[in-house]
């Protein structure tokens, strides 16, 4: 294991328990590195049958993406500009629950 994956594991393991406490369901970890970078780690606990944002626009079809994705997609990706390639990612790996529309 690498020291990169050692400090990964060890700050998801970290999360879990604090998870575990306080009984949450969902943790954000952010801290600066030495060279001013952030760097930001969450983790969610949920059911592993759990449908995501990207598995419910697999399955839609054209008039399902313009009814429900793009007022989504502007609503939740828009709001600070441009969105960033991490936070596109971040936000189809939520819950299908987070869809407003």
């Amino acid at each position: 294991m690498s020291d990169m994956e050692e400090v990964i594991a060890t700050c998801r393991d970290t999360m879990l328990t604090a998870l575990e406490k306080i009984g949450g369901q969902s943790l954000i970890c952010s801290w600066t590195r030495r060279d001013g970078s952030v760097v930001k780690m969450m983790l969610e606990i949920r059911t592993s049958d759990q449908t995501t944002i990207g598995d419910a626009i697999r399955s839609m079809d054209d008039e399902e993406m313009a009814r429900r994705l793009v007022p989504n997609v502007l609503d939740a990706l828009g709001e600070d500009g441009q969105p960033s390639e991490d936070g596109v990612r971040d936000w189809l790996e939520m819950p299908e629950s987070y869809l407003k529309y």
